[in-house]
């Protein structure tokens, strides 16, 4: 029996889960710890995980000393993984590679209706190998949790976008923002809602302000954040202030990691390899797409924003894969199949639409 569009889709969802979860998964524990960073973020969940009282679930610490430099979120699933799977190399990356399997499904999902499965799995198997991505995916740092976050508000309110009016306001890119912000801090929620601005700006026609829920979304996301910085606050006065201190740090001068205004220029292209060189020519035929539109914007909102401070990171623009990804996966698996993608896109869309963009 042939299966239905939405068998095949679900196929699909099930071959990429395999391939990227091998890719990200396979051998974590192999190789050591790197300094500085996956060391001391290892060691930030493990002492959390093994402190006592009310205060480790909120406060982290390194060597036993207040750590303010990071949320407390990202230490509390880590320290879940060290739990499950022991100390050690694979239980400090699995949450890295939990998000990056997650972030590619996301991915996945909004891609199907639009571009069909074939379309899709080359998005998500794009973004899966990408340098940048592969990478992140088997490091423990914040940053992949950080593009799961992104990549879920961001895709859901895409999605909502592509629903005819009148529609419900949408609470995924809020809930997602304000989850973002317990990983990361308020950056997550501009990496959000900036892009989702933009994409609704350059909309046909555009959503009437009535209909963005915006008063009870960022009542939402403002909830989900008080959820850790109320108790923070509570536990320890300095917390907030210092935390806040070291994220003003970042826009001046002495800034560590400071960096020149062409820092990202130079480092999404190397983050993007192999596919970079489909990267330049893919934006500009999607930027004539007004379907596609909103994806080159997010591309170029991320190191737009990120160019501001002047403590620049090349893992900060990692969410600028996701959109680099859904507008060459698609291109080159149409490349590949030498026409148009077989599925019945219409209904798949049907299928599939509704329940990524409720």
């Amino acid at each position: 029996m042939t299966p239905t569009p939405l068998g095949r889709a679900l196929a699909g969802g099930v071959l990429l889960a395999l391939v990227a979860g091998a890719l990200f998964f396979q051998d974590l524990g192999r190789y050591p710890l790197l300094d500085p960073d996956e060391a001391r973020h290892a060691e930030v969940a493990r002492e959390m995980a093994e402190a006592r009282g009310v205060h480790r679930w909120f406060l982290p610490t390194l060597d036993l000393l207040p750590y303010r430099e990071k949320p407390a979120a990202y230490y509390w699933l880590a320290g879940l993984a060290h739990g499950a799977l022991g100390p050690g190399e694979a239980a400090a990356r699995s949450v890295s590679a939990l998000a990056a399997l997650l972030c590619v499904l996301a991915l996945y999902a909004y891609a199907v209706p639009r571009f069909g499965v074939a379309g899709a799995l080359g998005a998500g198997l794009v973004a899966a190998t990408s340098v940048g991505w592969f990478a992140l995916a088997r490091y423990a740092n914040l940053d992949m949790a950080l593009t799961a976050c992104v990549a879920a508000g961001v895709l859901c309110g895409l999605a909502w976008l592509d629903r005819p009016a009148p529609r419900r306001p949408p609470l995924a890119p809020y809930v997602a923002a304000g989850l973002g912000t317990l990983v990361k801090g308020p950056v997550a929620a501009v990496l959000i809602l900036g892009p989702l601005a933009l994409a609704a700006l350059v909309r046909r026609p555009r959503p009437a302000p009535s209909e963005l829920g915006l008063a009870r979304g960022v009542l939402v996301a403002c909830a989900l954040g008080a959820l850790l910085y109320v108790p923070v606050g509570l536990l320890d006065r300095t917390y907030v202030a210092a935390f806040a201190a070291t994220n003003l740090r970042r826009w001046i001068a002495a800034s560590p990691h400071a960096a020149d205004v062409y820092y990202y220029l130079v480092w999404i292209p190397i983050l993007f390899l192999p596919w970079t060189l489909l990267g330049g020519p893919g934006l500009v035929r999607a930027w004539h797409d007004p379907e596609r539109r909103p994806l080159v914007v997010w591309a170029a909102f991320v190191p737009a924003l990120l160019t501001l401070p002047r403590g620049k990171l090349a893992t900060y623009a990692l969410s600028a894969l996701v959109p680099l990804a859904l507008i060459v996966g698609p291109e080159l698996t149409r490349t590949a199949l030498a026409g148009p993608l077989p599925e019945d896109r219409r209904a798949i869309r049907a299928g599939c639409s509704s329940r990524f963009s409720a």
